[in-house]
């Protein structure tokens, strides 16, 4: 986790660790997705589950999140959260 104030260069260490070949190597999966400043998980989580190769079968939380935890099971992966600005 990497976290500091904006425009520090958190993206382009962030986008180094995301492209070096042992980290490419390690991780079976790994995604980046751009979050910004109108935080929606629902959104995040179907765009998640896109990027996997999966399409929500409904606008359901619980049930995108069951499809999230099936896509990733017994994989090792990467996900970066980039442009995140509020902590919670």
């Amino acid at each position: 986790s990497r976290v500091g104030m904006g425009g520090i260069g958190e993206t382009t260490l962030a986008r180094l660790v995301y492209n070096d070949e042992r980290v490419v190597m390690h991780f079976d999966t790994r995604l980046w997705i751009c979050v910004s400043d109108n935080f929606n998980i629902l959104r995040i989580s179907e765009e998640l589950l896109r990027m996997l190769g999966h399409y929500p079968s409904n606008n359901n939380m619980e049930t995108i999140i069951m499809q999230l935890k099936h896509a990733l099971s017994y994989k090792r992966f990467m996900i970066v959260f980039d442009d995140v600005w509020n902590e919670e």
